[in-house]
């Protein structure tokens, strides 16, 4: 069910792409407000009460929407239901789409140094992994709701990031860090295995075990560390960025369909 699943969503992000306007992500934050102003409307409740109480009615009924239904028609559902969840939670925009503003980011800056060069690869590099990634990851590991949890939390933890009044008591951005622990020291073994593992690991072991390091720094670093650019080619690390994301996603799916194969999955 998984590899069906995973199949068809890379199929809809490759031919039709159009589709991820669909991903209308702002309204996360717009349902965490109304949501929370119905119970909690002077704020006085524990956050992490809140969290989980803001947290509570998508899972629920996402999980009853995929509990197993009985004949063909159960399971086309149940696949249905399951495609449409975990394809809204990836990007929101393609890696592609991305992929393309990077460069005309890189474009606007005329020629860019050494630092802005790996800045934009850093960012293509980390919306790879949070946008397709880690809810793929998510996927596999606790099926199509805990992809949806990951991507309400990561947009809620971008909110709180950018809101001054909800920076105070960061609830959001905690949580996100922990549940991108997981799924960023396996993107980071995917990087490595799809590029120069021994330059990467020397980067990835000094803070992988570490419940305090900085994710998206130990990613970006363990990445980059497992590619190798061309000096001459003023593109190079942005367009190698974006090969090796993609050779990420390959290899993932590969390893999926082992596992559907050896029925671990």
């Amino acid at each position: 069910m998984t590899l069906i699943v995973l199949v068809a969503v890379l199929i809809l992000e490759t031919f039709a792409s159009h589709l991820a306007g669909l991903r209308n992500h702002h309204r996360i934050v717009q349902y965490a407000d109304s949501w929370q102003a119905i119970f909690d409307s002077s704020k006085q409740l524990n956050p992490w009460l809140v969290s989980f109480l803001v947290l509570l009615p998508p899972v629920v009924i996402a999980s009853v929407l995929l509990q197993s239904q009985p004949g063909v028609f159960g399971f086309l559902f149940q696949l249905a239901v399951a495609v449409a969840i975990v394809f809204w939670s990836l990007g929101p925009k393609t890696l592609a789409d991305f992929y393309r503003q990077q460069l005309g980011t890189e474009g606007e800056q005329g020629v860019p140094t050494n630092d802005e060069e790996r800045a934009l690869a850093q960012g293509l590099i980390n919306y790879a992994h949070q946008g397709f990634l880690a809810v793929l990851i998510w996927l596999v590991l606790l099926g199509p709701v805990a992809a949806l949890i990951y991507r309400v939390v990561h947009h809620l933890a971008e909110s709180e990031r950018t809101t001054p009044e909800d920076s105070s008591n960061p609830v959001w951005q905690t949580l996100f860090h922990i549940v991108d622990w997981i799924p960023t020291r396996l993107s980071a073994l995917l990087f490595m295995l799809t590029g120069n593992f021994a330059t990467g690991f020397s980067a990835f072991k000094q803070e992988a075990l570490s419940t305090d390091a900085n994710n998206a720094q130990l990613l970006t670093d363990t990445a980059l560390k497992s590619m190798t650019f061309e000096a001459e080619d003023v593109h190079s690390s942005l367009s190698e960025a974006r090969h090796s994301c993609e050779r990420c996603l390959i290899l993932l799916t590969v390893l999926i369909a082992l596992m559907s194969f050896f029925q671990l999955t």
